[in-house]
């Protein structure tokens, strides 16, 4: 519900905010085998969060068990062992406020038993690493796709791939953009479509899935491509995103609240570019190129101050049209942006930040006020105790072009389960403000899950979902210039897993060890 939603922001600025965490034990499809929380064994660790393609989220966590009253089986951990974990904060009533922060597979598990130390640690990873090779993925044999192939297609088929087991690579849907299908790619030339593969992608035998993805999504498409917090792997477009200052702010940091605990800024001034460009392939005598330049004028590195300093050019035939070499460039450019300049904020923790999203600090210092920051990594403890680190970039860094109009390029959003907490974001670019609301149901449109609401100022969605079933709806982003409307569909179902079990019930073992027959 929005009441709980809005009692969770307000804590965080309490000081007597108490943060709640749950590990869910995932079966094969994800359902909750059983769960973990900080109230039952004593947890220490952190979770690492960083914007790129392939591995975005990592994770280590320590059980602590010296007094052996909750038994752990570390023999129930092993390959294919999968991980939820879940952080937020207790509210007034003394329940928790969870918020979903990805799907892990466990990674080299330490056990310690020792006279004064009796615990277990859990090295994590997001589901790409069962793409990458790190714990599956590598190919055993040259792997194609064939020319004028739909990329989604390719993409989906291949995560049903059955590993030898009978076990597809992965059981979820990924959420795979509307952006790119019926978008262009325009060379001086010809017009190509985004969606379907302009050459033949082939992978040789000593290359891994995860290849093939970022060959297909990442050069083809000049996409985002990573794990979400829901655990499905997305795709998204990278040449939006240039139009940052539209996107949600998560939270505006204020000096007098207790979250915030200061910040300090880095300069890489050697690593600073303004300009880069990107050289494709020639065909029919033209080599396709693209050019990004930084002229807005709020930036200090601006061309106009500065004068052109230019990276080295990116050459790759892979990239076959002028638009897509031009995504391309504006999106390393993007990425130089915030190699050069980047703040770190410390804070009491804050569950809900995602990346390639904003914050925003109001201090003396900054114009306008308050001023905006891009999200690009966080660490947060996985304990009571502990400070949370943001880094992040101000947009004025980073916005190189215009915008306009409304465009929601929020893909799709996460389904749910029935009683658990629920959370997502919407996206879009064009003029600030823009006002989200739910168009009134047609035909059969169903409209929010019960229990759901739609903040019309940020674009999140979030409650306790109270029915189950298929819902449809259409939402639209407005402004001063415009709007869009995009239809979605989120399917809430009943949680099938064990839930929130006495520990005791869940392992078969005294302690660490098995226990003797």
């Amino acid at each position: 519900m929005l009441d709980r939603f809005n009692e969770y922001l307000a804590l965080l600025r309490s000081p007597s905010q108490r943060i709640a965490i749950r590990i869910d034990w995932l079966n094969e499809d994800e359902s909750i085998a059983h769960s973990i929380t900080e109230d039952v064994y004593d947890m220490s660790g952190s979770l690492s969060v960083q914007m790129q393609n392939g591995v975005r989220s990592t994770a280590t966590l320590k059980l602590n068990n010296i007094d052996r009253r909750f038994p752990v089986n570390p023999n129930s951990i092993w390959f294919d062992q999968k991980v939820g974990i879940n952080i937020g904060i207790y509210l007034s009533d003394g329940t928790p406020y969870y918020i979903p922060k990805g799907v892990f597979y466990v990674t080299n598990p330490q056990e310690a038993y020792l006279p004064n130390e009796k615990s277990l640690t859990l090295n994590l990873v997001d589901k790409w690493s069962h793409l990458d090779g790190s714990l599956f993925g590598n190919l055993d044999g040259i792997y194609q796709v064939p020319l004028n192939s739909n990329i989604y297609n390719a993409i989906s088929a291949l995560l049903k791939t059955d590993r030898g087991n009978g076990k597809p690579l992965d059981v979820r849907t990924p959420m795979l953009s509307s952006y790119y299908l019926n978008k262009t790619w325009n060379s001086r030339s010809d017009i190509y479509r985004a969606i379907l593969t302009p050459f033949t992608s082939r992978i040789e035998a000593s290359g891994t899935y995860a290849d093939v993805i970022l060959d297909l999504a990442g050069k083809m498409l000049a996409a985002h491509v990573y794990y979400s917090e829901s655990g499905q792997l997305v795709v998204e477009p990278t040449s939006d995103d240039v139009s940052d200052e539209t996107k949600p702010i998560q939270w505006e940091f204020r000096l007098s609240d207790y979250e915030y605990l200061g910040d300090n800024v880095t300069y890489d001034l050697e690593g600073c570019y303004n300009e880069i460009a990107v050289m494709g392939a020639v065909l029919n005598g033209r080599q396709a190129k693209g050019l990004a330049q930084n002229l807005n004028i709020s930036s200090p590195t601006r061309i106009q101050l500065i004068g052109r300093k230019c990276d080295k050019p990116v050459i790759d035939e892979n990239y076959y049209a002028d638009e897509l070499c031009q995504a391309y460039a504006e999106h390393l450019l993007k990425q130089k942006t915030i190699l050069q300049k980047s703040i770190t904020i410390n804070s009491a923790p804050i569950p809900h930040l995602q990346t390639n999203k904003l914050v925003s600090i109001d201090k003396p210092g900054y114009l306008p006020r308050p001023e905006r920051f891009l999200v690009s990594a966080y660490s947060i403890p996985l304990s009571q105790t502990g400070t949370m680190s943001i880094t992040a970039t101000n947009i004025n860094e980073l916005q190189f072009t215009g915008s306009g109009a409304p465009a929601i390029i929020t893909p799709s959003l996460p389904d749910g389960t029935l009683g658990e907490s629920y959370y997502a974001s919407l996206s879009a670019i064009g003029d600030l403000p823009i006002i989200w609301s739910v168009v009134t149901p047609a035909g059969s449109e169903t409209g929010l899950p019960d229990g759901l609401s739609l903040n019309t100022s940020t674009g999140v969605i979030s409650g306790i979902p109270s029915a189950t079933g298929a819902f449809t709806l259409r939402i639209r982003g407005t402004n001063s210039v415009g709007h869009d409307t995009k239809p979605y569909s989120i399917t809430i179902s009943n949680n099938t897993g064990g839930g929130l079990y006495p520990a005791e019930d869940l392992y078969s073992s005294a302690a660490l060890y098995p226990r003797a027959d």
